[in-house]
């Protein structure tokens, strides 16, 4: 959105003196080291005042610029709620910037924090003429003159700068800006021009990009260097519409109020005001920024919150949604309003669905509720504390660009997607490749190289090539993977020593995968939690090299939806105390049979070091639905991708001179064709060699 502001006074450059040395160190990250591979490990930038370059005359009659420098002009085009104070660009929420058109080589500005706690420091992206993916990641840890961009060709561009960071979520630094120079030119006077599509999302940490900068889940504790709230859901699903997104999002925020969680509902109408923090506690002007469309994703901070000590039951939940409903109506009086939920969880859906309906028949038009399907940690990672990584932003950013797009007729350009996943494998993927092979690697590049060059003309070849490189990725080998080595826990075909809760639990000897059976269970309205249960039950020593291992098995769901947050998988040593986790409605679950392969490092852990035997194994599931569950066949296995398939291949092919193949055949041979671990190639084998002995 392009706004006017301040006028100041121009300041004509003096044509003398010599330009300093640019400044180095654009990568700025402080001096901290990420864990997850692939982000910078950077120098903070050399803040001492920079003295203006030499001007260089225009010689382009077409171009209409001036040789001024400025702290914050009309020459910007300005992104988000953005305000203006005491002659500064003040950036406050996430992904809220700026953009410019200079004749010249570089751009400078002064930038002061609000904060130099290293756990807090603020981040720029700087992206040049349009390009998809950042030219540099800046790093203000302390205020000075930084250098936005730096040796470009002596021409016309355009600088866009985005804030990465979350809006106050303890001491998160929001950046002003000033003094902003060109170096060897000038200011195009005609600012970019703005997008035509306006979106405003209303969220929480989801919608900040807590932590999703981390795959591994091995970090619990929040710090500004693993948040990239540009690669965000929200944001991708914008660039997909070609809107410009307005982001009113913070860490633990929520829409109940009077409840334990903060609430955005007081300081939605103000410019940048959070519950305790604050840059402008000034109200808001709707009216200069119409929306098209305002995503509210909120209430996973409500669930579970109380009220007075009391629980909150399902009427306030819905209540009090709706007037938030009806706040932003007000606000918007034009907008398509969707209110988006389940990537962590689903506790509030009932009461959320209700509010839209209720807010239907008091007369809110046009507001409609999205289910995002929770986050996929055993296919796309975990973040910190359980986040979402970038990998599910990219997923769950298709599905809200496609339903805007369904509700407003915006077009959608489904290369945004395959873009971000460009950017995300080269910036992570291929960042640390140390131990993979040099095939695999090679294969990886080949295929990233495909899709920077590929044509794509439909939704379905855009997804086509970010399936090749998913699985391209997926197919990374080290010498220490290719282990086909595996270790039977338990293959349930006796529920002796286990504790079971549902209806009609007990041993399915008909619905099987590995021994003969599996353990069965069912929930319903009433019985909405089941469970199995083995204390003290095996002794399986834990590998040293745990971190390389999966805890693989067969898990059943006739109806994944219906299992909530909280749901989890967890083996132990000493329950609760030294214990590994993972949670069920995480995984990405599809109705039927699924075959898992969980990741140990990537497990919620509470005292791994001392992690040294497997003695207990338990399984937990919340429901708000009927379903029914079964588990099978539980090992730890060595190699995701590394099983000797030389015995199954001859089967096969043995198999396919069959011509008349039973139901049952066919299912073996379809099993077979789908095996990848070690463990699941043998019970494929097996099966093979008895049916078509």
């Amino acid at each position: 959105m392009k706004n006017s502001y301040l006028n100041q006074r121009w300041i004509q450059i003096l044509a003398v003196g010599v330009l300093l040395a640019l400044l180095t160190g654009l990568f700025a990250a402080c001096g901290q080291t990420q864990e997850q591979p692939g982000t910078n490990t950077e120098t903070a930038p050399d803040t001492k005042n920079e003295t203006p370059a030499e001007s260089q005359k225009e010689t382009e009659a077409d171009v209409d610029f001036v040789e001024k420098q400025t702290a914050v002009t009309d020459y910007l085009t300005l992104y988000g709620r953005t305000t203006v104070k005491e002659n500064k660009l003040r950036l406050f929420w996430t992904n809220s910037g700026f953009s410019m058109k200079f004749k010249g080589t570089g751009v400078s500005a002064n930038i002061a924090p609000t904060t130099q706690n290293k756990t807090y420091y603020g981040f720029l992206k700087v992206y040049i003429d349009g390009a998809f993916e950042p030219s540099a990641t800046i790093c203000v840890n302390k205020t000075g003159t930084y250098a936005l961009a730096e040796g470009l060709d002596d021409g016309v561009h355009t600088l866009e700068v985005r804030k990465r960071n979350e809006a106050a979520y303890g001491e998160s630094a929001s950046l002003l800006i000033s003094n902003i120079k060109v170096q060897n030119g000038g200011f195009i006077t005609e600012p970019p021009e703005a997008k035509p599509f306006h979106m405003e999302v209303i969220g929480d940490s989801i919608t900040c990009g807590f932590g999703n900068m981390i795959s591994d889940g091995k970090k619990n504790n929040f710090s500004t260097d693993t948040e990239d709230g540009t690669m965000t859901y929200a944001v991708l699903a914008a660039k997909a519409l070609n809107a410009e997104v307005s982001i009113i999002a913070r860490s633990g925020i929520g829409y109940l109020q009077g409840a334990t969680c903060d609430s955005m509902y007081p300081v939605y109408t103000k410019a940048q005001a959070l519950p305790r923090q604050s840059l402008s506690d000034d109200a808001w002007d709707f009216s200069a920024h119409p929306m098209d469309v305002v995503v509210i994703n909120l209430g996973t901070n409500d669930n579970g919150a109380t009220m007075n000590g009391q629980r909150i039951s399902t009427e306030t939940y819905t209540d009090q949604a709706v007037e938030f409903i009806k706040l932003v109506r007000e606000n918007n009086p034009n907008a398509v309003i969707i209110w988006a939920y389940g990537m962590m969880g689903t506790g509030v859906e009932p009461a959320l669905k209700a509010a839209v309906a209720k807010a239907k028949a008091d007369g809110v038009d046009d507001v409609y509720y999205l289910r995002l399907n929770p986050l996929n940690s055993n296919q796309d990672g975990i973040g910190v504390a359980g986040h979402p990584t970038i990998q599910t932003d990219i997923e769950r950013s298709v599905v809200l660009a496609q339903t805007i797009s369904d509700l407003t007729g915006q077009d959608v350009d489904y290369s945004v997607p395959l873009k971000a996943q460009i950017q995300y494998a080269k910036e992570y993927w291929l960042a640390d490749t140390t131990g993979y092979t040099e095939e695999s690697v090679n294969a990886l590049r080949d295929k990233i190289r495909e899709a920077e060059t590929a044509t794509v003309s439909s939704a379905s070849e855009a997804e086509a090539l970010r399936a090749a490189l998913r699985e391209t990725y997926e197919a990374l080998s080290t010498g220490d993977d290719m282990s086909n080595e595996y270790i039977v826990i338990e293959e349930c075909t006796t529920l002796q020593g286990w504790q079971s809760g549902g209806m009609n639990k007990g041993v399915d000897d008909e619905d099987w995968i590995s021994s003969g059976a599996s353990f069965t269970t069912e929930g319903s309205a009433t019985q909405n939690n089941i469970y199995f249960i083995r204390q003290n039950g095996y002794s399986v020593e834990m590998p040293e090299n745990w971190e390389d291992w999966y805890l693989e098995m067969w898990m059943y769901l006739d109806d994944p939806s219906v299992v909530n947050g909280g749901s989890c998988i967890e083996i132990s040593q000493d329950i609760d105390k030294i214990e590994f986790a993972w949670d069920i409605s995480s995984l990405g679950l599809k109705p039927g049979w699924n075959h898992l392969q969980l990741k140990i490092s990537g497990a919620a852990k509470t005292n791994p070091e001392q992690f040294k035997t497997i003695k207990n194994l338990r399984f937990f599931l919340f429901l708000s639905g009927e379903t029914t569950f079964k588990i099978d066949d539980i090992v730890l296995s060595k190699g995701r991708y590394a099983a000797d398939k030389t015995e199954l291949q001859e089967l096969l092919k043995k198999a396919g001179q069959d011509a008349s193949q039973s139901s049952a055949q066919k299912e073996a041979v379809q099993f077979a064709n789908k095996a990848t671990s070690q463990r699941s190639v043998d019970l494929a084998a097996e099966k093979l060699s008895e049916l078509f002995a």
